[in-house]
């Protein structure tokens, strides 16, 4: 999952290079994973999108690949 949110970040961003994707899973529950997205900061506003649009997007993929890994998923851009 990782590898894939990684991969779409990296094509809509201004500088892929600068593009981190942290994975956290829970210790109580290890279904439940946790992606923390660094990026620079004109990017963030073109991972939010217009309404939040691309950051839901992006939220629903990785909700269609967990549900077909038995996982959970979470996505948070850190600041």
């Amino acid at each position: 999952m990782k590898d894939l949110l990684v991969m779409i970040l990296k094509q809509i961003v201004n500088y892929p290079d600068e593009i981190e994707v942290e994975e956290q899973v829970d210790e109580n529950d290890p279904t439940f994973v946790k992606f923390l997205i660094n990026a620079n900061n004109e990017d963030r506003g073109i991972i939010i999108g217009k309404k939040g649009h691309t950051i839901a997007a992006l939220r629903d993929v990785l909700s269609i690949k967990a549900v077909r890994e038995n996982k959970k998923v979470r996505l948070e851009i850190v600041d």
